[in-house]
């Protein structure tokens, strides 16, 4: 509960959808657990589409952490020129804040590894 923008619900959530941190090799494999790694959409070398979230894992934790993002942007943990530079290079406001909850998953990993509170 020391990041700004996760509350008690969202703290529980995570405690109880999320094994044990041990089980992980790193911050990135949490966030791939959840559905919230990015996949390239490729088909050989013609067809190309835009990077998305790859929506494989717990939709539970994606949806507990929508609006902890929107909370944690407004409330500039993650940095408000990350939003700008995500709209000026063409990406919606979505993929904004889907890196929002990647990064929020991957802050609460490591909360939880190194047991210590964000300051």
């Amino acid at each position: 509960m020391s990041i700004p923008g996760i509350g008690d619900t969202t703290a529980h959530l995570l405690l109880a959808e999320l094994p044990d941190v041990n089980d992980y090799e790193d911050a990135a494999a949490a966030a791939a657990y959840a559905g919230l790694a990015p996949s390239e959409r490729s088909s050989g070398s013609s067809v190309k589409g835009k990077t998305h979230l790859s929506k494989r894992g717990k939709s539970q934790i994606r949806h507990g952490l929508y609006m902890p993002a929107l909370a944690a942007i407004r409330a500039i943990l993650l940095s408000k020129p990350s939003m700008n530079v995500s709209s000026k290079s063409g990406h919606c406001r979505m993929s904004a804040v889907g890196a929002a909850m990647r990064k929020l998953i991957m802050l609460a990993y490591g909360v939880l590894k190194t047991r210590t509170k964000i300051r």
